[in-house]
């Protein structure tokens, strides 16, 4: 998971709203194969990992199980 998570950056979709974006280089520290930590705006969530495939990102909150979504950062438009 490390690997698949140290070069992406991830932007919102649905759920529990910790910050947009999150990347593993800025704020996301990996505890263990399925837990990560969130740190954002001085706010720190815990959440396990339920899944990272094709450039979606489904974390479940640790301490209220609420599901969260995000998608993989593509650029826009104008980045390209």
């Amino acid at each position: 998971m490390e690997k698949r998570l140290a070069n992406n950056l991830f932007e919102y979709e649905t759920g529990v709203y910790v910050g947009d974006p999150i990347s593993a280089s800025q704020n996301i520290i990996i505890k263990n194969n399925f837990e990560i930590q969130i740190s954002k705006n001085e706010n720190s969530n815990s959440f396990y990992v339920l899944g990272l495939y094709f450039g979606e990102l489904y974390l479940l909150e640790k301490n209220t199980f609420k599901y969260t979504h995000y998608t993989e950062f593509q650029g826009s438009s104008r980045w390209n």
